[in-house]
């Protein structure tokens, strides 16, 4: 699981070269309740949004491309792990030791922080 957060990490990573209002708390936001939505505790019918809360049309649209691309091996990864429960997908998501090549970015400065016993799940 850990090489396909790195590559969800790096494409979000290269968004943000063009577009620093990826690591505004807004668009962490909005990111994360997709993340959550289709990796951690997954919502049947879901769609990722449009919308990010990025400053642009194009900002939107390529957090969305990085988004629609690579959770999906994210899921997939999680599956193979044999990650069965909401709180285990969220451990091994918020990864500490899991950063970017390039910038030395981490999953929290794209997504947050949840406090794994302060869910529901």
């Amino acid at each position: 699981m850990d090489e396909a957060l790195r590559q969800l990490l790096e494409a979000l990573e290269s968004v943000g070269e063009g577009h620093e209002e990826i690591f505004d708390t807004d668009v962490r936001e909005q990111m994360y309740d997709a993340v959550i939505s289709v990796l951690i505790d997954p919502k049947d019918g879901y769609g990722l949004p449009a919308e990010f809360r990025m400053f642009t049309p194009e900002g939107n649209a390529a957090v969305h491309q990085a988004l629609a691309q690579f959770l999906p091996p994210l899921v997939e990864a999680a599956r193979a792990a044999g990650l069965t429960t909401p709180r285990q997908r969220l451990l091994a998501f918020q990864n500490d030791e899991v950063e970017t090549s390039g910038g030395g970015n981490y999953y929290d400065d794209f997504f947050g922080y949840i406090n794994p016993d302060d869910t529901e799940w």
